[in-house]
């Protein structure tokens, strides 16, 4: 073969590789082949020389060779930053250090660890191969052909599956020692007929996350601060300075002790009830007896010492007057009530 010949099959092979490609341009598993080739690139293909095809084929699986060990290296990364940041003093490089971590440490609290370097981290982090696929698209000037109903591209599997190759390998570190596999999926004795189709909450897992000495762990340490555990902390704090505003009441006022504003409204209205019972208890008319004699004394008497008994007969509206000081009334008692309030939330 002659050296134009040469350059001119290498010239074919980069005006199709600078086209927009195919998202299916290769699988993530497995070696390319021409049939893959041939059916990503299209009707461009046909009538290709027979060492252009060949050209193109070892073209796709060089670049197939250069993501997985780029994208290798960046889950590699990924992985050590996250197991640092939940190991508190922690300073591991490489992910063999952390390999060897999960191999000498077979205890709950590591596997927590891992499980959130490997799996709970990226559940943080959606979309995390799609923008290392971008990162690479944009370094090596790789386009994308638009096509309908694309989800994720053979660049972005390629690498997410690179995760799955780390996690292998450092559950078989830990092969001679505890025999700890973390894991995310469920095993078959984990699933029924009612949770075998159920989502997965991101951060947790639905099975076991871990078999630590043959027994399975269900609970994953996120090693992060929870909602339900701030509110929790929000709600001791609140009732440990309730607590302690109540004895420095107690402490400086004896005679007077501060209530709770719920309970101080319940003694007003008590209060205001007793009153109310009293007034209607004293204009009730008394029953009359037998003797008109008897009923004039008790009539003296009372008009004496109480008010005229009211006759009954129709209610009678109130007058201006009247309103007025129940509004007054009403107005003092609900002041009184914001003050307590305001007194005891202090």
């Amino acid at each position: 073969m002659s050296n134009n010949s040469v350059e001119s099959i290498e010239d074919r092979v980069a005006e199709l590789i600078g086209q927009p490609l195919h998202p299916e341009l290769f699988k993530p598993a497995g070696s390319v082949t021409q049939c893959q080739v041939l059916s990503a690139f299209g009707n461009v293909t046909v009538g290709l020389h027979k060492d252009v095809i060949e050209a193109l084929v070892e073209k796709v699986q060089s670049i197939k060779t250069d993501v997985r060990s780029w994208g290798l290296h960046q889950v590699r990364a990924k992985i050590v930053k996250n197991f640092n940041q939940c190991s508190p003093g922690g300073s591991f490089c490489t992910i063999g250090q952390v390999a060897d971590y999960w191999k000498e440490n077979g205890t709950v609290e590591a596997a927590g660890k891992l499980w959130y370097a490997c799996y709970g981290a990226f559940d943080d982090e959606p979309g995390w191969e799609v923008k290392l696929e971008q990162m690479y698209m944009e370094m090596c000037e790789y386009t994308y052909r638009a096509t309908e109903g694309r989800r994720k591209g053979c660049f972005s599997r390629t690498i997410g599956q690179r995760k799955t190759d780390i996690i292998k390998m450092i559950n078989r570190a830990s092969e001679k020692t505890h025999h700890g596999v973390i894991r995310m999926k469920r095993l078959p004795e984990e699933m029924d007929a009612k949770t075998k189709f159920k989502k997965r909450k991101k951060g947790t897992t639905l099975g076991g996350f871990v078999k630590l000495d043959g027994q399975v762990k269900y609970e994953p340490q996120q090693h992060k601060i929870e909602e339900t555990k701030v509110r929790k902390c929000l709600r001791q704090v609140v009732l440990n300075k309730s607590d302690s505003n109540n004895c420095c009441c107690s402490s400086s006022t004896t005679s007077h002790p501060k209530e709770s504003p719920r309970k101080t409204k319940r003694n007003l209205d008590t209060d205001l009830v007793a009153k109310h019972k009293t007034t209607k208890h004293k204009t009730r008319r008394l029953p009359q007896t037998a003797s008109p004699a008897s009923s004039s004394s008790s009539t003296a008497s009372l008009s004496s010492t109480e008010s005229p008994v009211k006759p009954k007969g129709p209610r009678t509206a109130r007058s201006f007057e009247e309103k007025q000081e129940v509004t007054k009334f009403k107005v003092r008692r609900t002041v009184n009530e914001w003050k307590l309030t305001s007194q005891w939330m202090m």
